[in-house]
């Protein structure tokens, strides 16, 4: 991981260059950073990559136990806030990935680099990087650059139940319950849960029932523990009962 850092920073910090205000190691330390986890996991695969990210978040939830002054968002995070930066920067980056996809992500950075590598001042700051991903991102997934990166936002998801049965077929009809909760914190860590609901839904090949959006379906289910489900998003644009999930084999 260390090297590949390295090697990202050949594009982050030294041809686009932040400029020396709140936020610059958004655009030198955590563009390296998510640089090497896209790496990471075309070399080593999704599964290697949940486990980093999980250790990711870990440290990152326990750093910002131990702030001693203030958390800030992404957006203006100070030089020193190692675990915003780098850990919470990770685990972000990856997740807006994942809703808005990598394309979408990369030609984002790619404008960053045609428009300001190896550009004399004015240097470009945190807000010319949000400008460039919301030019990539459709209006209905505009919400999690806000969440990700202009304030602070934690989620609490947990699978309440889940039910398997065999098909004649040889897959599985899978059925889960879901808990998903939202919340914002301020600088000093008071959270405030701004969403909460449960969701139920029937997942089956090719498609789920009770109106819950599928991003994507795995193929078949050989085996009842063969998925794993992500809830991304309890209130799309503020409309009550469009959410969205991402199902990975």
């Amino acid at each position: 991981m260390w090297w590949l850092m390295k090697m990202a920073h050949q594009w982050w910090d030294e041809q686009v260059i932040g400029a020396n205000r709140e936020g610059a190691t958004l655009l030198s330390e955590s563009f390296a950073q998510y640089s090497s986890l896209m790496v990471m996991e075309k070399e080593l695969g999704r599964e290697r990559m949940r486990k980093f990210l999980k250790y990711e978040m870990d440290q990152y939830l326990s750093a910002r136990g131990r702030e001693p002054l203030r958390e800030r968002p992404l957006l203006n995070v100070e030089y020193k806030q190692f675990y915003v930066f780098y850990q919470k920067a990770a685990v972000a980056f990856y997740f807006l990935k994942e809703m808005i996809g990598e394309d979408a992500v990369n030609r984002a950075l790619r404008k960053l680099i045609r428009k300001y590598a190896y550009a004399p001042p004015p240097y470009p700051t945190s807000y010319d990087l949000l400008d460039a991903l919301r030019e990539e991102t459709p209006p209905n997934l505009q919400y999690p650059i806000k969440d990700l990166f202009e304030e602070i936002t934690l989620f609490s998801n947990r699978t309440l139940e889940a039910d398997a049965v065999k098909r004649a077929d040889g897959n599985y009809d899978i059925t889960l319950q879901v808990e998903a909760r939202k919340f914002k914190a301020d600088s000093k860590g008071n959270e405030t849960e701004v969403m909460t609901g449960s969701i139920s839904a029937l997942l089956q090949r090719p498609q789920a029932a009770n109106n819950w959006a599928i991003r994507s379906v795995a193929n078949a289910f050989k085996s009842p523990n063969a998925i794993q489900i992500h809830v991304y998003n309890c209130a799309n644009a503020g409309k009550s009962g469009n959410r969205s999930f991402r199902i990975t084999d």
